[in-house]
């Protein structure tokens, strides 16, 4: 009788990973510029102090103005008389404001 090879196990195929592009580095931001030599001095702006000065001032004779009108009238006396120079007094001074709103409003529509 003829004996038979044993059989052989079939071959096993081994798939390799597809090797993954490694990405490439992005360049680094440019490094900012070296500082000034020396210290930086800030100069202080003379018109904006100016007008830090007439803010308070404002603020003190709105506010005592204010006060005189309400003590005036909580104490039983009647509106004073020269309230109402006081108050036209503070409503020309929110002219003083109305740039910034005009400023406000022109840049709601951009």
């Amino acid at each position: 009788m003829p004996t038979t090879p044993p059989a052989q196990p079939a071959p096993q195929v081994v798939v390799a990973p597809t090797p993954t592009p490694t990405p490439t580095p992005t360049p680094a931001p440019p490094a900012a510029p070296a500082p000034a030599a020396g210290p930086v001095m800030l100069v202080a702006s003379s018109s904006r102090f100016i007008a830090l000065v007439g803010l308070v001032v404002m603020v003190g004779l709105y506010l005592s103005f204010g006060c005189l009108i309400v003590i005036s009238v909580a104490s039983g006396h009647d509106f004073p008389a020269w309230g109402d120079k006081a108050g036209t007094y503070m409503l020309t001074g929110l002219t003083l404001f109305a740039p910034y709103g005009v400023n406000k409003l022109s840049s709601i529509g951009k």
